[in-house]
């Protein structure tokens, strides 16, 4: 029993990156209080940016085997656009990458309020650099050093999921 609710094991296990799907008796959630239901059916989203195939292959398959909802970008255009349309928990960037760097990416997707609030782990080889100062000032969430482990990575994103409200991007601050 779970909150008035029964709970059942039916299928495998959920990956680490989804709950289980409770059946809730949510007659608790009064108003606008939120009750966050979503989650416990949903993956968390995770938006991927990185100019590089083989470090997109590598973060992408490490966390969709962990779970997670992954959506890929390219560069930086493709980026706002999927931010604003897929709503991800928590955004994932390169730093160093043509057209758009990463630094540009993160002011403006902080600039906006629909994207503000999700946190951005940026995955760099430049964390000593100038080019980490201003992700940094520009509100960058958090850092990943190239090269990194598998380990270090999930470790990473479950931290910084664990402190987002799932559907994060769906609730401005």
């Amino acid at each position: 029993m779970v909150a008035g609710g029964t709970a059942d094991r039916a299928g495998r296990m959920p990956a680490a990156g989804s709950k289980c799907r409770p059946d809730l008796d949510l007659s608790c959630c009064k108003g606008d209080e939120p009750c966050y239901t979503r989650c416990m059916i949903e993956p968390r989203k995770i938006l991927i940016i990185e100019d590089d195939p083989d470090i997109m292959r590598l973060l992408s398959r490490t966390l969709s085997t962990a779970g997670y909802q992954v959506t890929q970008a390219y560069g930086g255009r493709d980026a706002l656009r999927k931010a604003e349309t897929i709503a991800p928990d928590l955004i994932l960037t390169d730093l160093a990458m043509p057209q758009m760097s990463g630094v540009e990416v993160v002011e403006m997707l902080k600039g906006k309020p629909e994207t503000a609030h999700i946190p951005i782990i940026a995955v760099t080889a430049h964390m000593w650099d100038n080019i980490a100062q201003s992700a940094g000032q520009v509100g960058v969430d958090g850092f990943i050093n190239k090269p990194f482990s598998s380990k270090t990575l999930l470790r990473e994103v479950a931290v910084f999921l664990s402190n987002a409200p799932c559907g994060a991007a769906e609730r401005p601050a």
